[in-house]
């Protein structure tokens, strides 16, 4: 004859299911918390404005009038055959929306339409400042970035700036420029600049 037990499938269930909820709550409360923190308004989602310019760009696909200084050489040069995508992948770096990133930064509206981010003491973030620019109806007219590495080995510092303006009917990116240094721990700094006009 077949054995029944006497445990019911209520008290059956009652320890997988309180596993199940112990895995998955906190998952559901950090999310909650993602979502809180993406509401902050003060941080700029900047690298789809990138990707929106990439396309814009790889479509019109404009002529660049470029200067590139580097130990003392100066060339200037002038393409249409830009690869948009690589272009302007230093400039990802000032996207400071993500959660993660947030909390090590301050933020100061230094003008009704200015607002500036700096890194807090302590933080080890590369992307030390970011200054952005916004028109009347809230549009991001320019951003200024400072990047900052340093190890035993090297030292890099660069500023990343670029501007946009009315172009073609879209807004478009107007002007970009990138000047730093890098050095080596053997070496001497090695300064570099380059300056980018979109014709």
């Amino acid at each position: 004859m077949a054995k029944f037990s006497s445990v019911s499938p209520v008290k059956r269930l009652r320890f997988p299911v309180f596993r199940l909820l112990s895995a998955i709550l906190p998952l559901l409360l950090a999310s909650c918390g993602d979502v809180a923190e993406s509401t902050d308004s003060r941080f700029v989602a900047l690298e789809p404005l990138i990707d929106e310019q990439v396309k814009l760009l790889q479509a019109l696909n404009p002529q660049v009038e470029k200067r590139i200084v580097s130990e003392g050489s100066e060339e200037t040069q002038t393409s249409g055959n830009i690869d948009w995508q690589k272009e302007l992948s230093a400039f990802r770096q000032a996207d400071l929306s993500k959660p993660g990133l947030r909390g090590a930064y301050t933020v100061q509206e230094e003008a009704p339409n200015v607002r500036v981010y700096r890194v807090k003491p302590g933080e080890k973030e590369d992307v030390r400042e970011l200054r952005i620019v916004f028109t009347g109806d809230n549009r991001v007219k320019s951003l200024q970035t400072l990047v900052e590495d340093q190890n035993y080995l090297y030292h890099t510092r660069r500023t990343f700036h670029v501007e946009f303006a009315e172009r073609k009917d879209k807004w478009l990116l107007d002007q970009y420029r990138i000047d730093g240094f890098q050095k080596m721990m053997w070496s001497r700094e090695k300064p570099f600049s380059v300056r980018a006009k979109v014709l």
